[in-house]
């Protein structure tokens, strides 16, 4: 959670990071907060992998979806909001 927290802060901080250079990659169910996500990511016209695979969420440790994960760090649907805001 505190990596989490940092790497947001340091995204904020930043005015002219590139997106196109971040591995993004969308865990989904495609249930409503999914869906919430999916959007956001379109209308931000953010590039990403899109896996709807469950044995790969519980590989990496995922016990909920929507998560974002961004260059490593995965986020939960509240933090993906808040990142995908930043952007």
């Amino acid at each position: 959670m505190r990596k989490q927290k940092e790497a947001l802060a340091a995204l904020a901080a930043l005015e002219n990071f590139e997106v196109e250079t971040m591995k993004i990659i969308f865990y989904t169910t495609h249930c409503p907060k999914c869906k919430v996500i999916e959007s956001k990511l379109k209308q931000k016209s953010v590039k990403y992998e899109e896996c709807t695979d469950i044995n790969i969420m519980q590989s990496k440790g995922l016990t909920f979806a929507p998560a974002l994960e961004v260059d490593g760090v995965i986020y939960n649907f509240v933090e993906a909001v808040k990142f995908i805001n930043t952007l």
